[in-house]
């Protein structure tokens, strides 16, 4: 029976995102190793992959938003195409066929997700990311997360991989998250974040979870990643969705 997993790497996870143009090349090589071993492992699987912008996206399109130009948004379109080179590369040694998806090629929403449909049917690894796309006669930027809420494909699981255990609170793993439990919770990041950050990941996050059980957890612990995607991966942080379990479960990481 066909598995399909919805999978984000984080932009902090495959970059340095305090960095400009920085890749965390032996961290991309591992993950692309990993999904290569668990598809072998798991034939049913099928991936659908969105990774965040990091040192590539967040820093360029900031200088964007700050003075909109034809210019500003070539840099931004750029230092992205040159990220989505290495996650290729990356896949491709790996023996992994993906196809990019990226929504700034396409004139509309429904084009974009039309796209990722095909490539997915075609039995392709859907990849994208976030981006800068001009639909409805609108410019904007669109998170790796609100592109993944837009697909109408079933999914068994959607990971979002990160450089942190999970969701982190005083220091200790949250195991099981809750809306309520984040209301008056504040989040502070490494590096100016032009998509929200942990806070618009998390409000996602839980959207999602009326779709599919959502994950958050370490790409930076060997192994952990693969893992996950077997589903014998312990340490995580669970999204509960509204009207789920109220009560979380804080453990030491």
């Amino acid at each position: 029976m066909q598995k399909t997993v919805i999978i984000k790497w984080g932009g902090g996870l495959i970059t340095e995102k305090s960095g400009l143009n920085e890749l965390r090349s032996q961290v991309l090589e591992r993950l692309a190793h990993e999904l290569k071993l668990a598809t072998l492992k798991d034939p049913n699987l099928r991936i659908i992959l969105g990774h965040g912008a990091g040192s590539f996206g967040h820093p360029q399109a900031l200088e964007w938003l700050k003075k909109p130009s034809v210019e500003a948004k070539k840099i931004v379109l750029e230092s992205l195409g040159i990220l989505r080179t290495h996650v290729m590369s990356a896949l491709k040694s790996q023996g992994l066929n993906a196809h990019a998806v990226s929504a700034s090629d396409f004139s509309s929403q429904a084009d974009w997700v039309r796209a990722v449909r095909e490539a997915f049917d075609a039995g392709f690894i859907p990849l994208f990311h976030g981006d800068i796309v001009n639909w409805d006669e609108e410019e904007r930027i669109v998170s790796t997360e609100d592109l993944i809420a837009l697909l109408p494909m079933p999914r068994s699981k959607i990971i979002f991989l990160m450089d942190e255990e999970g969701v982190m609170k005083d220091g200790k793993l949250v195991r099981a998250l809750h809306p309520k439990d984040v209301e008056q919770w504040s989040f502070n990041s490494k590096a100016e974040d032009v998509t929200g950050g942990m806070a618009h990941k998390l409000k996602k996050a839980f959207e999602l979870a009326n779709s599919a059980p959502v994950v958050l957890a370490s790409g930076l612990v060997s192994g952990r990643f693969r893992d996950e995607l077997l589903d014998c991966n312990e340490v995580q942080t669970q999204i509960i969705k509204d009207g789920g379990v109220e009560s979380t479960d804080q453990h030491e990481a």
